[in-house]
């Protein structure tokens, strides 16, 4: 057995910079706080944070009262900060770390997190979007201009939410229209031929009835790379996300909401050889340069997708009921150069689909009384697969498919004491059943149907106590379950005659232990919340790329655990502080055999037990800065953030690591006309940072990567007419 030693050395003087460094942040964000609160003058004393609602608990709450880890962002601080998109999310949550391989989305938090890439292939971190569970790993990036506010859930969600998660759940809930008339345009321009478009305008139809329409284009036209030879360039992208809400209000206390939406994205972004990697494919070192590619097939990624929801919630009186049908459908085509070399050695066409639907009943109690409850029901029905999946030239096509069916009932209530405690109990009965078919095209015979079914009951037990008005802690207890599956792309495991044993997987489980505290100091002018946990983690989903495919396997046991800690400051009435923290300690407590690539592709079994998690830096925190003044009667705000990522592991080998780094973000924005118009300035990592959003160990190639995008800036126009 052999073990690789790791690329990227970290050494004692890496970790002393990143400790000096957030040392120097937060010293900067507490010491004007310090001077702020012994010198506040009656100018400054009006200056406070905003009230955040969230619904981590199905019901809205204030941020500050709600026993559960959540990082969230207002419509106002997202536009302020630059998130328009799923991928920036990673300045509100520095545990998130998000990753986008190909032509699916990898997102973990707190080291909890999926690399899996089948259309069926479900994430450990759920995204939700008002109510609706996102089932793909194709579809859960998007843009968005309607929104009222993200909230970042940490930790296994185990009992409330439709699917269970072993991550932590990302809820995105988008505003409702209103009668009043009103419009949002903004349009942009950006280096690299970067042009972009947005709209949101609501109105009323009649009494009662309302109908909103947002929808948001951008069109990268020039690539910051070239493929030398297609002559062609390469990462370019092109997206379109558009979504449409109807508000029926028939009667005091009924609300429908009838949810539509509409997705479509294209891109070219290619992977390339690591320097000095030898693939045996040509016995030579391939690399191209920064952001270039050799590969003789043109790698595209496109995918449509569209969604319909329909919402109906019902004041009883005592109880409130909800109900939520949603159906929501995926087409995605992706080409790959498996060779990624000048010659025609390999490639492979992958059309795949996802179609589900899904029913969730819900009652919510609505009393003044020391008890509050939820209960529900919740079904899910996906169909998805590749259909079919060929190889360039069609000399190879497969065909294989994954249902499946799922039912849960769910409860939780919280019982307050006269004392400022609150104690909270929940459990979530899931069973479902999973069928899969394959069709070899080329051996008919090898072609085989395969099933089976799960039970599981997941929990959570939190105890939190309000010391006075502005301070509360909490300790918890959670079981989070995620789905198993098949293993799709292994054609290894699947061409071969029924009888044999499944090519599945198992259910990862997590059981979350974790101690909190939330505070508003200060007259609310000061917001620091803390959190320590400890997972226990079973069962780990990892994907394996082979020669051919993909390959699903779990990964016995391993620990999680950590720190974070989250502030922000109303310093004055023009200043507003954000930092935040995350240290984290991972590592696969049981692991062997684990598979190994090195980076000339050759493959071998070691012994992984002890390596750090997949995705799992040590240190990642932000620092944000948000200053209004005004300037010729204009108010002029500037935002600039820092994120920064200690680095990680892209494979349980623990061999190779994408490197530390430091992204900063800023942006200028004046208001013209009290407000109706903006003119706002725009960069996006103003370092022009190296880092990555893939890296691949292939065995019988060697290590590919993907570059993140370099420096980007530009200039966007903004109108509101009301």
């Amino acid at each position: 057995m052999k073990n690789y030693p790791n690329s990227e050395g970290r050494g004692p003087c890496r970790l002393l910079v990143a400790g000096l460094s957030y040392g120097f942040l937060l010293t900067s964000a507490l010491t004007p706080l310090s001077a702020f609160a012994q010198t506040t003058t009656a100018g400054d004393s009006a200056a406070q944070l905003e009230e955040i609602v969230v619904t981590a608990q199905r019901r809205a709450e204030n941020l500050q009262r709600v026993p559960i880890a959540v990082s969230a962002i207002t419509s106002d601080q997202a536009a302020a900060q630059g998130i328009t998109g799923t991928l920036a999310l990673t300045a509100v949550a520095p545990s998130l770390q998000i990753n986008q391989t190909s032509n699916f989305g990898s997102i973990y938090l707190r080291g909890v997190g999926s690399n899996l890439a089948d259309p069926t292939s479900e994430p450990s971190v759920a995204t939700y979007v008002d109510g609706v569970y996102i089932s793909s790993p194709q579809t859960n990036f998007f843009s968005f201009n309607n929104i009222e506010r993200i909230e970042v859930l940490k930790g296994p969600q185990g009992t409330l939410f439709g699917r269970n998660a072993t991550g932590g759940v990302i809820q995105v809930v988008t505003r409702d229209p209103s009668e009043d008339p009103s419009a949002d345009i903004s349009v942009g321009y950006g280096n690299f031929n970067t042009f972009s478009q947005a709209f949101y305008g609501t109105t009323g139809v009649t009494d009662g009835l309302a109908i909103d329409f947002a929808v948001v284009h951008e069109n990268q036209a020039d690539g910051y790379g070239r493929n030398f030879t297609l002559d062609k360039e390469i990462f370019k992208k092109r997206n379109t996300d558009m979504r449409s809400k109807l508000l029926w209000s028939p009667a005091e206390g009924t609300e429908l909401r009838i949810i539509g939406d509409y997705s479509k994205m294209f891109h070219n972004n290619a992977y390339q050889y690591r320097p000095g990697v030898v693939t045996p494919s040509y016995g030579e070192a391939l690399y191209a340069g920064e952001f270039n590619a050799l590969g003789d097939i043109e790698q595209l990624v496109r995918t449509k997708g569209w969604g319909l929801a329909l919402r109906l919630d019902q004041d009883l009186g005592a109880v409130k009921f909800v109900s939520i049908t949603s159906r929501r459908k995926s087409l995605h085509d992706f080409n790959l150069d498996s060779d990624q070399g000048p010659l025609r050695q390999g490639g492979s066409l992958y059309q795949s689909y996802a179609r589900n639907w899904t029913q969730e009943f819900q009652l919510a109690s609505q009393s003044e009384g020391n008890l509050d409850w939820v209960a529900g029901l919740y079904y899910f029905d996906v169909v998805g697969g590749y259909d079919p999946w060929q190889s360039v030239g069609g000399g190879f096509l497969w065909g294989a498919e994954q249902a499946t069916r799922s039912w849960a009932g769910y409860g939780q209530a919280t019982l307050r004491l006269s004392t400022g405690t609150s104690v909270t109990g929940g459990l979530r009965w899931t069973t479902e059943k999973l069928k899969m078919r394959s069709v070899n095209l080329g051996v008919p015979e090898n072609a085989f149907n395969d099933s089976f079914s799960k039970e599981k009951l997941t929990w959570r037990l939190a105890l939190d106590q309000k010391f006075n008005e502005g301070v509360m802690g909490y300790v918890s207890y959670n079981r989070g379950y995620k789905s198993g599956g098949f293993n799709l792309l292994d054609v290894g495991a699947l061409n071969r005659p029924t009888g044999h044993i499944s090519p599945s997987y198992n259910p990862e489980v997590v059981d979350a232990y974790e101690v909190g505290i939330k505070s508003d100091l200060l007259d609310r002018r000061l917001r620091l919340n803390v959190a320590a946990f400890y997972y226990d983690y079973k069962d780990i989903q990892l994907q394996q790329p082979v020669l051919v495919g993909n390959r699903i396997q779990n990964a016995a046991t391993a620990k999680v655990q950590g720190i974070e800690a989250e502030l922000q400051a109303a310093a004055s009435d023009n200043l507003t502080l954000r930092a935040a923290l995350s240290l984290l300690d991972t590592k696969y407590k049981s692991f062997n055999p684990a598979p190994a690539v090195g980076p000339n592709g050759e493959f071998s079994i070691i012994d992984a037990s002890g390596n750090q998690l997949v995705a799992a830096p040590k240190i990642t925190g932000n620092f944000g800065v948000e200053y209004r003044t005004q300037i010729g009667g204009n108010q002029v705000t500037a935002s600039g953030n820092m994120v920064y990522n200690d680095g990680f592991y892209w494979h349980a080998d623990n061999r190779l690591r994408q490197p530390s780094y430091v992204l900063l973000n800023s942006s200028i924005t004046m208001d013209l006309a009290d407000g109706k118009y903006q003119v706002r300035i725009w960069g996006r990592n103003l370092g022009n940072e190296k880092y990555y959003i893939s890296q691949a160990e292939v065995q019988g190639r060697g290590d590919w990567e993907m570059r993140a995008a370099p420096r980007t800036y530009g200039i966007t126009l903004l109108a509101h007419f009301y």
